[in-house]
C-alpha cells in the first residue's frame, strides 16, 4: 500500500446555486515513492455553513438514569428511497420523518469553535423550545464526517444537561416548511439506544450522541 504524500487537483469545477452545492473535481494522488495514480473523477457536496452543531439535551429520569429529548425531523431524502428504481424502501419510516437530537448550521457569526455553543443553544430554541445558556452545553466528543466520501461537512456535539421539570416551550423554528411538522418526545436513555437497535431510530449522528452520553462522554471531554 502506497502512502499519500499530496493530492493535486487537476481540473475544479463548481456548480453552485441550491442549497447544496457540488465541487466537481478531477483529482490526482501523488505517493511516497515518486509515483502517481492517474488521474480520476471525485465529487464532493458542500454547503454555505460547512459544518453543523448538534446537540442531545437531557435530563434526570423519574426512575433514575437520564432523559434524553429528541424531535421528529422532516427528511425527504429518505421518502426518495421508495421512488427510486428499484425502490428501496425503509419498513420503519413510511413517512421521511426521522427521530433527531436538535443539530443546524452556525450563523455566519457562529462559524467559528468559540461560538459553536451559542448555535447549539440557538438550535435547542429554534427546534426544540428550550432557552439554554451557551455556557450550560457540554462538549460530547470529538467532531466527526457523517460521510466523509461526499460530504465535506462535519458535525460538533454537545449534551446540554437540564432540570429534571424541564418542559419544552414555544418552537421558534426556522421559518421553513421542515420545521412545520414533527413531534417532541422524551425518551430513557435505554429505550432510546434500544430504539437504536430496532432501526425505529435512524439517525446516525443521533445514535452516536446517545452512545456517547451513555458512556458519560459530556463529563470526560473528547476522551
Amino acid at each position: 500500500m502506497k502512502t499519500l504524500t499530496r493530492l493535486e487537483i487537476v481540473a475544479d469545477e463548481r456548480i453552485e446555486g441550491g442549497w447544496l452545492k457540488l465541487a466537481r473535481r478531477t483529482l490526482r494522488n501523488h505517493y511516497d515513492d515518486g509515483t502517481t495514480s492517474v488521474a480520476y473523477p471525485a465529487d464532493s457536496a458542500y454547503r454555505v455553513g460547512i459544518d453543523a452543531v448538534a446537540v442531545l439535551p437531557w435530563r434526570p429520569g423519574s426512575a433514575g438514569g437520564r432523559e434524553v429529548l429528541l424531535r421528529q425531523n422532516l427528511r425527504p431524502a429518505v421518502d426518495l428511497r421508495g421512488r427510486l428504481s428499484p425502490p428501496l424502501p425503509d419498513a420503519h419510516h413510511p413517512l421521511p420523518l426521522l427521530w433527531e437530537l436538535a443539530c443546524g448550521i452556525p450563523e455566519p457569526d457562529e462559524q467559528r469553535p468559540e461560538r459553536f455553543a451559542a448555535c447549539g443553544a440557538r438550535e435547542l430554541l429554534e427546534e426544540m423550545g428550550l432557552d439554554v445558556d451557551p455556557a450550560a452545553l457540554r462538549p460530547l466528543g470529538a467532531a466527526v464526517y457523517p460521510s466523509g466520501g461526499i460530504l465535506t461537512e462535519m458535525i460538533h456535539f454537545f449534551a446540554a444537561a437540564l432540570p429534571a421539570d424541564a418542559t419544552p416551550g414555544p418552537r421558534a423554528g426556522d421559518g421553513t416548511p421542515f420545521e412545520e411538522v414533527g413531534a417532541l418526545r422524551w425518551w430513557p436513555l435505554d429505550a432510546a439506544l434500544a430504539a437504536c437497535q430496532r432501526g425505529e431510530i435512524a439517525d446516525a449522528k443521533t445514535e452516536l450522541a446517545l452512545w456517547r452520553l451513555a458512556a458519560g462522554w459530556d463529563t470526560r471531554g473528547d476522551a
